[in-house]
């Protein structure tokens, strides 16, 4: 391969890693990192690839043909070894939390893609050649099928990079996102967690920020949660005029509104700076949230999370997500089912 096609390679690599950084500045939040993010590892490996078989260099033939022997064994075997990982998730997720819906999810999803190995081509093959709207509208579910698959992962890739960022100790203040009591009282781990990174973070700072405890009553607590969270933090060393409840919020939307109404009132010039603290599976969508609620100079702090339990959290955020962003995919399949009838009409005229 010349230098001229290298330098093309080259070029098509950066432009994607332009492309990330520019919208990584402008918003962490977005999904469109974790497309950029891919667009730029894939472009990557295919640089590495051809320049290790240009250059005739016998090490880095030996490493660009072992990264590409992965590649395929992971296309082939990938979705195996996928299954058996959530089957094996979910049957120690179910141990250690208790058999209720929303810890299935990954129980789910093994089974999901089980039918999806067997299924599809015992359909495809079953549909007759001549029948273009039955081929149609199984193009177009298998269509849906992937695309929400191929989201899942840039979900996943954009979750990842967005706690790259430094997190600054220049906060006014840190909003700690509530997640239920235990025994309608307790700070449960998962929430202490939250607290306890919240705490760790505002012990950086120099000037110490506010910290606003968000979060409800719920119909089976005693008292609201951000209640609860301000005296855990109380008698963990927290200064109690540093330490304010916000006890209205039923979800992580209200948490950010009700938050910023009490930013709001104490800094009435808005030129404040905030972190919010919650657990690692759900900074992303929280951060979505924020912005909503008009918070731009914010980011999220990342509490960490036991790891069986994070494949679970990770699908219901995503399922949250797909809710949150439903009339971009409503738009995006509408025009796919278009496409695919419109050319199943035009198959069924013309063969």
């Amino acid at each position: 391969m010349d230098s001229q096609s290298l330098y093309l390679l080259l070029f098509i690599t950066l432009l994607p890693l332009i492309a990330l950084l520019i919208s990584y500045k402008r918003n962490r939040g977005s999904i469109y990192n974790g497309f950029y993010f891919l667009g730029f590892i894939g472009a990557l490996g295919i640089d590495f690839i051809a320049f290790a078989f240009s250059s005739q260099n016998k090490i880095l033939m030996i490493l660009a043909g072992l990264i590409a022997m992965v590649f395929v064994v992971l296309s082939f075997f990938g979705t195996f070894i996928l299954i058996i990982a959530l089957f094996k998730n979910a049957r120690n997720l179910i141990q250690k939390e208790g058999f209720r819906f929303h810890n299935l999810l990954t129980l789910f999803a093994a089974i999901g893609l089980v039918i999806l190995l067997i299924i599809p081509p015992i359909v495809n093959g079953a549909i007759p050649e001549d029948a273009y709207y039955l081929r149609a509208l199984y193009s177009f579910f298998m269509f849906a099928i992937y695309y929400f698959i191929f989201v899942f992962i840039l979900f996943l890739l954009a979750s990842w990079i967005y706690r790259f960022a430094p997190n600054k100790a220049n906060k006014d203040f840190i909003i700690v996102l509530g997640s239920g009591l235990r025994n309608g009282r307790e700070v449960p781990p998962l929430l202490a967690s939250r607290i306890d990174y919240a705490i760790e973070f505002y012990q950086k700072h120099e000037v110490k920020p506010i910290l606003i405890f968000s979060g409800g009553r719920g119909d089976d607590e005693h008292l609201a949660e951000g209640v609860a969270m301000k005296d855990y933090a109380i008698h963990h060393g927290i200064p109690e005029d540093h330490a304010i409840a916000e006890d209205q919020s039923r979800n992580t939307y209200e948490n950010m509104l009700f938050s910023k109404r009490i930013m709001d009132n104490l800094k009435p010039d808005g030129k404040y700076k905030v972190a919010f603290s919650s657990n690692n599976f759900h900074i992303f969508r929280a951060d979505r949230y924020a912005r909503m609620v008009g918070l731009k100079n914010t980011h999220g702090i990342a509490a960490k999370t036991a790891t069986y339990f994070i494949p679970n959290a990770m699908i219901r955020e995503y399922i949250a997500l797909i809710v949150m962003t439903k009339r971009t995919h409503i738009v995006v399949l509408s025009l796919v089912f278009i496409l695919i009838f419109t050319f199943a009409v035009v198959s069924s005229i013309l063969l």
